[in-house]
């Protein structure tokens, strides 16, 4: 156990209290989607499937998914648009010199 006190009083006060609050957080998230997937078979006369697909909208994972996806095709539209292009397509620190003047 004294390990224990010791852990906690390396930390300051507010410190826990954070650790604290992001916990309950997160349960709280956590638990509300079981909740809430009952009150829509319920209410509206579902099954939990299309429960689950509506509150699967909701999954901030799948906005990070797409933005993965997105990122990804932008690189690969630009690795494919430089082969076909070639290095002529872009501009060379002599063309820049030449603007400026």
């Amino acid at each position: 156990m004294s390990w224990f006190k010791k852990t906690v009083d390396e930390f300051p006060r507010k410190f826990w209290v954070v650790v604290l609050v992001s916990f309950v957080d997160k349960v709280g998230g956590t638990l509300l989607f079981p909740f809430f997937a009952l009150y829509i078979t319920r209410r509206f006369q579902v099954g939990m499937t299309q429960a689950g697909v509506i509150l699967d909208n909701f999954n901030p994972n799948l906005l990070w998914f797409l933005g993965a996806g997105l990122c990804a095709a932008s690189s690969l539209c630009y690795y494919f648009l430089h082969l076909r292009l070639g290095a002529q397509a872009r501009f060379a620190p002599a063309e820049l010199e030449t603007v400026a003047d």
